[in-house]
């Protein structure tokens, strides 16, 4: 298993909509096999979910009634795209905070 840690932020820094905590630190931990992660934004306490490919986790992310982040087990965010077979993800290269 890989664990991901997303540093805090400060308090009143940042938005409801990101999905480090502005308190403690956030765990992201990756089951056997799973390299995505959908990570609700921290203002709405839900849980993240992990996922072994990238159009599970597109489907989970665009499924779910929380604003959200995917992310993969070394941090990098990605973005839904659809394509003609479905949907998949393509990398923004910028680290999850």
């Amino acid at each position: 298993m890989k664990i991901l840690t997303i540093p805090s932020k400060g308090s009143n820094s940042g938005s409801i909509y990101d999905i480090a905590d502005s308190h403690v630190d956030r765990e992201i931990t990756f089951r056997k096999g799973c390299i995505f992660a959908v990570v609700p934004a921290s203002y709405y306490g839900a849980h993240y979910t992990t996922h072994k490919s990238a159009s599970a986790a597109a489907k989970a992310s665009i499924s779910t009634e929380f604003e959200n982040k995917i992310i993969d087990y070394f941090g990098i965010e990605y973005e839904v795209i659809q394509t003609y077979d479905g949907f998949d993800l393509i990398s923004t290269r910028r680290k999850a905070s």
